[in-house]
């Protein structure tokens, strides 16, 4: 039978020293610098030569040849009405006012880290009243946990081991992160995280947490990265399900993704599907994805299957180049969010949900994100409403929404089964309003 395992211990399968007070392998350290190397370029989002220049000045279809041409023989001053945007490539283009945050943000470029405030230690001091915050950088920070030894030996243990080992490195060294909630892992079974992404960090934390938890999510990432030299390799190995975004490729990647929780592993995604283009860094709105998935998943499983939210806070100010001092990144792994109400007569739905079910489910996720968000940034949500990424504009909050409790009578304690009840609601769930006690 299996024993627990202790914090200066490994998983089993796992060929891995936790102690990291000595010297790690050089390859390891190889791997290290290349990681942080590849984060920093990463983080600066490149664009490609023949759009980098064009992209400043809104002339992003433009060829680099034509666009060379056009500032070299047609020498033309600036509009005075600002650059042009395009919400979408089918609708026309219109003009945004130079050094506008509109301006800055578009579909194609988050707004620049100097439009938030980086997290101070007054605001991780007072997170740390309320949680208990630790070191998610190693194995099991809350104390002995039993991991998931068949899926550890399944993906790949010694690759996942040294990126793991890698990536801890490369967070420790760029920042000082805390986090809190991880202990809500389930040890077993499969589940579904979604996270919210304003940064790179965000694809990287929780993955580190999770997998310092004892389990192995697949987790969704833009195809890109199975491409980058030598660590997209590494992704792959570790469980990375590759997304080809604006391919038309939607159905196919939610059929994968519900396929993998079918068979009872745990699914980490980023349900809005690229980084954030809030001007303020918060969550935009959320693509239907997660919502399919979670109740496509769970009529299959014929039973709720845990639906999680993580928000990370803190690396949006982090200048990836020169990381140093080390900034302050907090994360936190939330409190199971019900659905079961929405999963009462899953069995008349059809071929696939119903959309106005999954756009409720969708609606709970977005919320509970910015309400997350907020506690960690100590910071209130912009009062005009959320950003939409199909308009490029913000839309109002729903008149339920109260970020101070965050829609926390959604957020319960982990059921003791999962099993749902003839009303279709899980008997396990405890409607306490945690939020509103912290």
């Amino acid at each position: 039978m299996a024993t627990p395992i202790s914090e200066a211990s490994s998983p089993p399968s796992v060929p891995i020293s936790t102690d990291f007070r000595t010297p790690p392998p050089f390859d390891l350290i190889l791997l290290a610098v290349f990681i942080q190397l590849t984060s920093g370029i990463v983080a600066c989002r490149p664009t490609k030569i023949k759009t980098a220049v064009p992209a400043v000045f809104g002339f992003r279809g433009v060829r680099r040849r034509s666009f060379i041409r056009a500032v070299t023989v047609e020498l033309k001053p600036l509009p005075a009405e600002g650059r042009f945007c395009a919400k979408s490539r089918s609708e026309e283009r219109y003009s945004v006012p130079w050094g506008t945050m509109d301006a800055m943000t578009s579909k194609g470029k988050p707004s620049p880290r100097s439009s938030v405030r980086p997290l101070s230690n007054e605001q991780v001091a007072r997170l740390g009243e309320r949680h208990n915050l630790v070191d998610v950088t190693r194995y099991y920070p809350n104390g002995p946990r039993m991991p998931d030894a068949p899926e550890i030996g399944a993906q790949n243990p010694r690759a996942t081991a040294r990126l793991l080992e890698g990536v801890s490195i490369v967070m420790r060294q760029r920042s000082r992160v805390k986090a809190w909630g991880y202990d809500r892992v389930p040890t077993n079974g499969p589940f579904i995280v979604a996270c919210t992404h304003v940064a790179m960090y965000d694809v990287f934390i929780p993955m580190m947490s999770i997998f310092h938890q004892g389990r192995r999510p697949r987790f969704m990432a833009k195809a890109e990265m199975a491409t980058w030299p030598l660590i997209g390799r590494w992704f792959q190995l570790v469980g990375m399900q590759p997304v080809e975004r604006g391919s038309g490729k939607a159905l196919a990647i939610e059929s994968e993704s519900i396929r993998i929780l079918a068979s009872g592993r745990p699914l980490t995604l980023w349900p809005e599907g690229t980084l954030t283009r809030d001007p303020q860094k918060w969550p935009m709105s959320l693509k239907p994805g997660v919502g399919i998935i979670a109740l496509e998943a769970s009529r299959r499983l014929g039973r709720e299957v845990p639906l999680h939210c993580s928000a990370t806070w803190g690396a949006a100010s982090i200048n990836q180049w020169w990381p140093w001092p080390r900034r302050n990144v907090v994360s936190c792994f939330d409190d199971r969010l019900p659905y079961g109400d929405l999963l009462k007569d899953m069995g008349a739905w059809g071929d696939e949900p119903p959309k106005e079910l999954v756009d409720e489910l969708v609606r709970r996720v977005h919320l509970r994100l910015v309400a997350l968000l907020a506690e960690i940034r100590g910071e209130e949500p912009p009062a005009e409403g959320y950003w939409d990424f199909r308009t490029m504009t913000r839309k109002p909050w729903p008149q339920d929404f109260d970020w101070r409790i965050g829609s926390s009578a959604l957020a319960t304690e982990t059921p003791t089964d999962g099993v749902i009840g003839e009303s279709g609601v899980d008997p396990g769930l405890n409607m306490v309003d945690k939020g509103a006690q912290s």
